[in-house]
């Protein structure tokens, strides 16, 4: 596990980019000043990887573009995987332009399970 951690200002560096392009899936939140899109800007998106490589860009009030981060979201080979990704890919739309794809989203698989896991732990 590699475990490192970097703080990016408004954009993923080429040598980072490169390293999350060759990695089958990536975890991504983001970060907001609400939960309205449209209203409430992005101020964040963090990336994590199986290697255990985290990312915390940093997104600036009127940024409208990150061209890194947009060619990782937008990878077809890149499973990017979500908790409530409706909201997170949609403020990346709205913000950034970013078409994320393919996804697979943490909250809808466990609406799903519900009704079929066990209540007691």
């Amino acid at each position: 596990m590699d475990g490192t951690f970097q703080i990016c200002d408004r954009d993923l560096d080429s040598v980072t980019l490169e390293q999350y392009l060759n990695t089958p899936e990536i975890a991504i939140d983001t970060e907001t000043m609400g939960l309205v899109v449209g209203r409430d800007r992005l101020c964040l998106v963090q990336l994590c990887d199986a290697q255990g490589r985290v990312s915390a860009i940093r997104i600036a009030k009127g940024q409208q573009q990150a061209p890194n981060l947009k060619q990782l979201l937008e990878a077809p080979h890149i499973t990017k995987v979500f908790h409530f990704a409706r909201f997170d890919v949609a403020q990346l739309r709205y913000t950034l332009a970013i078409e994320t794809q393919p996804i697979y989203c943490t909250k809808l698989l466990a609406n799903l399970l519900a009704p079929i896991l066990p209540t007691t732990v």
